[in-house]
């Protein structure tokens, strides 16, 4: 029995200590095992890591070669580019800039012509005949500006400086009509109404449809009691210009300085139509219902004449004021 008892006692000792030793080298085994693991990952990282990092310094020195040739590239086209345009610019210097001189004063002259037409809207008129002065140094034969100086020293009362300067224009420019009306406008200031007739009749002549000229031309035919060929005249400038109030209105001073009332009348009234303030239509329509004979209506004139005149005298002070 005892042996027994020990017997087992030794096998469960035996196997206890089989277990202990099994399981001390199973475990150093698979530590073994997990050791050679890491080692082996680790092998690997440096291998994929050398890898990458040859292909990372691959693809940089492939982007930084791109890189290079694109700026050297873009070099040559600048280098290409400047070439041209320095052919250009010598093209330009040969072949465009000789034109070029002789362009630029005359877009200069006209651009200090328009200047000077803008200051002398202005009633500037001292300011304008300068710029006049400076279009005519760029272009000597601008003839437009010496008529436009002339213009303003007649509008000034300096006589003989717009004479100078419209004979001038006319001068450079034989066939410049609006000129010759200018002239015969100094003429008339003159009180040489012959002198300025020809001029009339030459500014008509050059152009015919210058209604402005058919109208002081009338004027002066009316002057001489040429009635006639004053209306003659003025019909003539109503044509082209329809609206043309002054035309009638002198168109009505001849009808009823030749006795023809009725149609003194009907001109006096379309002036009014065209411009209700005409003072002088009014006026005159009352004298030509005066004289013939209708004196209601000649009272009526005078009111509306007299009452436009108080208006304007009123507006005058009150502007001056």
């Amino acid at each position: 029995m005892d042996d027994l008892v020990f017997y087992i006692a030794f096998v469960v000792l035996y196997l206890a200590t089989f277990t202990i030793i099994f399981v001390f080298f199973y475990d150093k085994k698979n530590e073994e095992k997990i050791d050679k693991k890491i080692l082996q990952i680790e092998k690997e990282y440096e291998v994929r890591k050398t890898e990458v990092t040859n292909m990372y310094e691959a693809q940089i020195s492939k982007l930084k070669k791109m890189y290079e040739a694109q700026i050297s590239e873009a070099k040559r086209i600048h280098e290409v580019k400047k070439t041209e345009t320095e052919i250009d610019k010598q093209e330009f210097d040969i072949e465009i800039k000789p034109a070029e001189k002789k362009i630029r004063p005359i877009l200069s002259a006209e651009q200090n012509f328009q200047k000077a037409f803008d200051t002398a809207q202005k009633r500037e008129h001292d300011k304008a005949i300068k710029y006049y002065r400076k279009a005519i140094i760029k272009k000597p034969d601008f003839a437009e500006a010496y008529c436009h100086i002339g213009i303003l020293y007649h509008k000034e009362g300096i006589r003989d400086k717009a004479f100078t300067n419209m004979k001038t224009a006319i001068k450079l420019r034989p066939d410049f009509a609006e000129a010759y009306y200018y002239m015969g406008n100094i003429f008339v200031d003159r009180e040489n109404y012959d002198e300025a007739i020809q001029y009339y009749q030459k500014s008509i002549e050059l152009n015919s449809d210058y209604a402005e000229a058919y109208n002081n031309l009338g004027s002066l035919y009316h002057y001489k009691a040429n009635y006639d060929e004053a209306i003659q005249c003025f019909q003539k400038a109503i044509m082209l210009k329809p609206v043309y109030v002054e035309a009638f209105y002198n168109m009505g001073i001849a009808h009823r300085n030749s006795g023809n009332y009725d149609e003194a009348i009907q001109c006096f009234q379309t002036a009014i139509d065209l411009n209700p303030d005409h003072i002088k239509s009014y006026r005159n329509m009352g004298i030509s219902y005066l004289k013939s004979g209708n004196l209601p209506l000649a009272e009526k004139c005078f009111q509306n004449s007299n009452r436009l005149l108080r208006q304007k005298i009123n507006s005058n002070i009150f502007v001056n004021v």
